[in-house]
This record gives C-alpha cells, structure tokens and sequence, in this order.
C-alpha cells in the first residue's frame, strides 16, 4: 500500500466539494456509491475464481501470526465493514489482524484484508483507520489484481508464437500464473491512485473524516524519513 499526500488531498478536496458542485460523473459523486461498476477490466477470473483464489492465499498468509484478543479484531471489523457498507464492493470481505511491528497492510482478491498490529499503533485515530482499510477496499472492489494478472497472462500469450499457442483449437489460459508475489509487484501506479481516490469516497460515505487519510499518509510519511529500509 503507497500512499501519496497529493493524491489523497487531491481526492479529499474532490469528495467534499462534489455535492456543491453537483457532479454527476459516477467515478466522482459518493451519492452513486454501490450504483456504479468500477472494476471494468479484461479479466479472465470469474468473481467466484477470484474469491476462491484469494481464500488460498488468506489460509497461507502469516497463520500463526493471527491475533486472537476480542477487542481489537472486533474493532477492526466493524470500522472496515462499516467502510465496505458504503462501498462498490459487491462481496463479502473479511479483515484480520496479524503481529508485526512494521506498519503493513495487504488485501487478497477476492475480500480478504490483513492489517499488522503496528500499522494498527500508527493510524491511532479511527478515521485513519478507516482511511487505509478503505484503500484496500477499494482494490478489492476494482478488481486490480486479478485484472493486472490478466494482463500479465495476455502479454505471455502475445509472446508466443501462434503455432505454439494453439492447443487443439483452444488457446491455453495460465490462471495458475497467480502467486501471492508476482500479485502483490503487479499492482500498477494507476491502480493504487484509484484506490486512493476511491478509497477517500468510501470512508467519506461511511461517515469519516476524508482528512484521516492525510493524517495517516503524513504519519507514515514520517516514520519513512526516519527508517526508510524498515518501512513497508
């Protein structure tokens, strides 16, 4: 997860000023939250795919790291599916908190989000929690890593020679080119300003205060300059 300052201003400026100004572009007005599709994309995983693929990667993902205490899983949840509530996500999601001192936050395809306990001790304010688990809804909702992947797929296949692609009349689709790695590096600069700029709609919708992202970006903004190798 990058955030940038300029984008998340940038974004915050929008959504407080959309209604004002009575915009009516889907991508720019909160009122239509839900109502629009904003994962547009050549994908070759159908949703059904893209969840079970996520759900593999949630089982293996840091499983002995998981945090147990009531209180914080409970608060966790219910500020992000109260950000997903007001969302253009249209599947479950499930959010877990992991141990980790380093400030990290990761979301699967599919609805599946963790959040380390030192990214936790960082954004200490609930707007700015919900300003990163917004973020990473937002990429789950826009489909972006499994539409990066498909990309990642068409580019091998224009690769390859015809002749060597054409298998009994069918051409070969790699959906097991997916790694949790290559998934992870494949999320592309537009992708995570769309994140950013949807990001701050959905936490505006769900009640927060937009400027929590900023806040949560100037924090960890911070901490780089201090550790620039230690921070995630």
């Amino acid at each position: 997860m990058r955030f940038r300052f300029a984008i998340f201003l940038a974004a915050s400026l929008a959504v407080l000023t959309a209604r004002a100004a009575d915009i009516k572009k889907p991508k720019d007005d909160p009122d239509q939250i839900g109502n629009r599709t904003v994962g547009k994309c050549v994908n070759f995983y159908p949703i059904e795919m893209e969840i079970e693929l996520g759900r593999r990667w949630a089982k293996d993902y840091k499983p002995h790291d998981r945090v147990k205490d009531a209180r914080i899983t409970e608060f966790v949840n219910r500020v992000g599916q109260n950000v997903a509530l007001h969302s253009d996500l249209k599947i479950p999601i499930v959010f877990q908190v992991v141990k980790g001192e380093e400030p990290n936050v990761i979301a699967f395809p599919g609805g599946f989000v963790f959040i380390s306990t030192g990214m936790l001790r960082l954004a200490d304010e609930e707007d700015e929690l919900a300003a990163i688990l917004a973020h990473e809804i937002a990429h789950i909702a826009a489909r972006h890593m499994t539409c990066e992947i498909t990309k990642a797929v068409l580019l091998r296949l224009l690769a390859v020679p015809a002749a060597t692609v054409a298998t009994r009349g069918r051409v070969p689709v790699p959906f097991t080119i997916a790694s949790t790695g290559a998934a992870m590096t494949a999320i592309s600069l537009a992708d995570e300003a769309a994140a950013d700029y949807l990001g701050v709609q959905y936490s505006y919708a769900a009640g927060y205060d937009p400027n929590g992202a900023v806040s949560a970006f100037e924090k960890m903004n911070r901490l780089h300059r201090a550790n620039p190798l230690g921070f995630l």
